[in-house]
């Protein structure tokens, strides 16, 4: 069974816990401050290169050469050392944040794995006096020192790039829900936010069991625009998601950290005040520099509140409108179905069982499964399940002339029933659209899609309909082939995974299928186990079908005539076979099919899906964001199988296999 309905679905897509559009917020965020560093870096090399030592400080003594006027502490150079790696990991940061690409996604750890060796050298040479080389790549003149590298650095300048390369080279790493890179982020602005603090108050020294830092602000800021950017750009994981996340937690989380960062330049900006003099008289008096201060600060925290109050306004109205969604789509699940046959409107059933009966069952909100209602964990992936109540037409008979003699499954918009057609004595499955889903335009038209999809195909390995209809009351149904069998997805629950002949056999016809729907222009949308039925010949021979069309998407030459009722970035499909791209509510073809293809042979093989996050949100953004799970030790398949497989769940479409004639060969080559 699908999920409670596609009302269901899209709720459950509000509810997820990571907004898509404040993480582009962040990237573009991450860009401009990694784009900031690398400029300011270039500029501090520029001042090396030439012999102006005034610019290479970047925050000015404002002491204007007077040696009578205090200047703001830690208002040092930034070594040529320091502005060379962090000119490289603003470069490493803009490739994670510009592509998804593995193979530049390696250049940008082995740029941030360069930073981490160059400090650590840098370290060596301070402590032990010794330099193991050192490098003099730029000098104005033979007395100035010029752009040297890696030597010399200031031991704690050189710390803080250590952990920010080490942050880079782990980006996107987690270890149970834990960024390892975020761990090093945070280690590495705890000395450059001290420095901050130190120059704010107008500290001259921060010293400590007889060693001062001697850090200067310039570099200070390069460095937390460094390492903020990277933790902006990877805020989809580990627990910095919560900074992007749609909760209220989330909205008081990025307030915090806002203020909690301002905070320090607020203080510098009051130092700088009252250090600056004209005249020979500071700029701003102490008293007045505190008022300046609290002024600002207090302006800074009204806004955060104001903001932050409507944020918390729109998430509760976002979960009212939520609750209601769900609440009318549990209704909709509890209405009794209409009558199929009145005898007022000259359609009475011969037998005048025309009732629902009502009953429940439990459902896996993950797996779609059902179970008994005396079930309470799902068997499949242990979580509990949702209780729903439902009716069933089974004992009565539809339109005069279809027996209902059992059902045969349930999905959030039609139910789907066996059924004897009494005049032909012949088994059909009969599928009636519900309540929820007939009561709207966009749910007919997409039960007749159906039809129209899986009609217009002739292929053994798709199955056929017999007919499409509206009861005199207005209730769509069809009529299609009934398949005495059972599916893929209870076979691989008996057996876990299956041998590789049978896996073979079943691809080779599932891809066959495929082909000729592709080829008549139609893309499945939902494929999955449950919806590969496999029936036994009289031979014994095992035949695969598709069935259940009922999210396809007929896509015509000309895309102004696309039969395509899906709404821009509504969520639909299952969310363990479903591709990134419909995952992200984007457009989708037929290389969609293909992922969920490769999906589907990966779960026969090894008895799993690729993918598979402990909830729904996180099995879709699983879907855009990790990588597959590797084929487990003791499994043998085959490396060709293992390549097209991978090769099918790459994130991008133009990765994959571009039709599923390809897919099929890349499979097969070795066993010709």
């Amino acid at each position: 069974m699908q999920k409670t309905g596609e009302r269901a679905i899209s709720a459950t897509q509000s509810l997820s816990t990571v907004s898509n559009e404040i993480l582009n917020r962040y990237r573009i965020t991450s860009r401009v401050l990694a784009i900031i560093v690398l400029v300011l870096s270039v500029f501090v090399l520029f001042g090396w290169a030439i012999g102006n030592y005034g610019i290479v400080r970047l925050i000015p003594d404002f002491t204007g050469g007077s040696s009578s006027q205090v200047s703001i502490p830690f208002a040092g150079q930034v070594n040529s050392t320091t502005a060379i790696c962090l000119c490289l990991t603003s470069i490493a940061l803009l490739i994670l944040n510009f592509t998804t690409n593995s193979k530049l996604w390696i250049i940008a750890r082995i740029l941030g794995l360069s930073v981490a060796i160059f400090s650590i050298l840098g370290i060596w040479g301070e402590i032990t006096g010794e330099e193991l080389f050192s490098l003099r790549i730029l000098q104005p003149e033979p007395s100035a020192p010029g752009i040297t590298f890696p030597n010399p650095v200031v031991q704690e300048e050189a710390a803080s790039l250590l952990l920010l390369g080490i942050a880079l080279f782990t980006y996107a790493w987690t270890i149970k829900r834990t960024c390892l890179s975020h761990l090093f982020l945070i280690a590495s602005l705890l000395v450059p936010l001290l420095i901050l603090f130190g120059a704010a108050t107008k500290s001259p020294h921060l010293c400590a069991m007889g060693g001062c830092f001697q850090m200067s602000i310039g570099f200070s800021i390069l460095v937390i625009f460094s390492s903020l950017g990277t933790l902006l750009a990877s805020c989809n994981s580990g627990h910095a998601s919560l900074l992007a996340s749609r909760s209220t937690g989330g909205a008081l989380s990025r307030r915090g950290a806002a203020f909690l960062l301002i905070l320090p330049f607020l203080l510098l900006l009051r130092t700088i005040l009252v250090t600056v003099e004209v005249r020979g008289y500071p700029l701003v008096e102490e008293p007045l520099s505190w008022a300046i201060f609290a002024l600002l600060a207090l302006v800074f925290t009204v806004w955060l509140i104001a903001s932050g109050a409507g944020a918390l306004e729109r998430i509760e109205s976002e979960k009212d409108e939520i609750k209601l969604q769900l609440e009318e789509s549990e209704d909709n699940m509890r209405r009794t179905l209409k009558t199929v046959s009145g005898s007022g409107s000259g359609s009475g059933s011969s037998t005048g069982r025309n009732q629902s009966i009502t009953r429940f069952k439990k459902i896996c909100m993950v797996c779609s499964g059902e179970f008994d209602y005396s079930v309470e964990i799902c068997p499949n992936d242990q979580n509990p399940l949702q209780k729903v109540r439902y009716d069933t037409l089974v004992g009565t008979t539809f339109l005069d002339k279809y027996e209902i003699l059992e059902e045969l499954g349930s999905g959030g918009m039609s139910t789907v029933y066996k059924v004897k057609q009494v005049f032909l004595d012949k088994e059909y499955a009969l599928k009636i659209l519900k309540d929820s889903a007939a009561g709207s335009g966009e749910g007919i038209a997409r039960f007749q899609r159906e039809a129209q999809a899986a009609g217009a195909l002739k292929h053994q390995g798709i199955i056929s309909i017999q007919d499409f209809g509206l009861t005199p009351d207005g209730q769509p149904y069809m009529t299609m082939e009934y398949i005495a069998g059972s599916s893929l997805s209870q076979l691989l629950d008996k057996t876990s995974k299956l041998e590789l002949r049978m896996a073979l056999s079943f691809m080779d016809q599932i891809c066959e299928a495929l082909m000729h729907a592709h080829e008549n222009g139609i893309v499945h949308r939902d494929l999955k186990p449950s919806n590969i039925m496999l029936v036994t010949g009289l031979d014994g021979k095992i035949t695969a079908k598709i069935v259940d069309f009922g999210i396809a998407k007929v896509v015509a030459e000309n895309s102004e005539n696309s039969l395509n009722l899906t709404k821009t970035g509504e969520l639909i499909g299952s969310p363990l076979y479903m591709s990134p791209e419909q995952c992200r509510g984007q457009k989708i073809d037929h290389r969609s099919d293909i992922y969920s293809v490769g999906c589907v042979f990966y779960e026969m093989l090894v008895g799993l899906p690729p993918i598979v996050g402990k909830q729904v949100t996180d099995t879709i953004l699983a879907h855009i964001q990790k990588a597959p799970n590797p084929f487990p030790d003791g499994i043998e398949v085959p490396a060709n199988v293992k390549e097209a497989i991978y090769k099918a769940l790459e994130k991008e479409p133009d990765a994959r296999h571009q039709s599923m004639q390809d897919f099929k060969r890349s499979i097969f080559k070795s066993f010709h």
